[in-house]
């Protein structure tokens, strides 16, 4: 099955780390022009550009995709590299706290909304235009198995992921008139350079939740294949979606967890 992406300008927010390199450099390997966007750890993205840079025509560019501004600085960017856009993934997005309910700042909440929720809105609206005149429009939505179960500590990051599953059907159903697909992608657990901590530190997750005098447990037994996903399975559904042969899919979602879900 061919999944060639040959001359497709593609956005990925996010791009320079994680989940959303490992997409950055699939689209580029399979021929897409690739922007990816990040906001605070432009080092990191600056090292992906260099990779991207040996398979296509890649740009990086630093915006907050929580502001209209940086929104429309990223579309802008792109269109005036590229010429237009074909294919906008929604990836950027961050976990700011790891508390009880009762515990939970609002500021950090508010925060963890604006980034996950708003900015994928935000998007949707800037990208659509350039999405409408493409004749290859599609948009893939990084959410979270989260989305789906509660996980105690992480309730906002969870809610987060929830509200974009509504989002993006409903955007599965206007956008459909425009030959756009809408399609989402839920990981499990997926091995990652690092998680980023509010603030942009970094750190593991037994930290924060001792920090929050949350108990978690690293010792349960494996519940699925026994490893973690890799940025790469998760690249691979995407490069699927993104490809001519899924022009039929829109509004579904795709669970890559190893299984996880199924034991619980």
């Amino acid at each position: 099955m061919g999944t060639t992406l040959k001359g497709k300008v593609a956005i990925i927010t996010g791009g320079g780390k994680g989940i959303g390199k490992g997409i950055a450099l699939k689209f580029a390997q399979e021929g897409a022009k690739v922007c990816i966007g990040c906001n605070s750890n432009s080092g990191m993205a600056m090292e992906t550009l260099k990779e991207l840079q040996q398979y296509t025509e890649a740009i990086c560019v630093q915006a907050d995709v929580g502001t209209e501004e940086g929104c429309q600085k990223l579309v802008d960017e792109t269109v005036k590299a590229f010429g237009g856009i074909d294919i906008y993934v929604n990836n950027a997005a961050m976990q700011t706290q790891y508390s009880l309910l009762e515990q939970r700042e609002m500021d950090n909440f508010d925060l963890e909304l604006t980034v996950n929720v708003r900015a994928c809105m935000l998007m949707f609206q800037k990208t659509l235009p350039y999405l409408k005149k493409s004749g290859h429009g599609r948009i893939i939505v990084i959410t979270s198995v989260h989305g789906k179960r509660p996980f105690v500590g992480d309730a906002c990051y969870a809610i987060s992921k929830s509200c974009l599953k509504m989002l993006y059907r409903e955007a599965a159903v206007e956008f459909a008139p425009y030959g756009i697909t809408v399609n989402a992608i839920a990981p499990g657990g997926v091995k990652i350079e690092f998680k980023t901590a509010a603030g942009g530190k970094a750190g593991p997750d037994e930290s924060r939740a001792r920090d929050n005098r949350i108990k978690v447990d690293r010792s349960a037994k494996p519940r699925h294949f026994g490893f973690p996903g890799y940025p790469k399975d998760i690249a691979d559904m995407a490069a699927f979606i993104a490809a001519y042969e899924s022009e039929y899919m829109t509004g579904a979602t795709f669970r890559l967890d190893g299984g996880n879900c199924l034991m619980v």
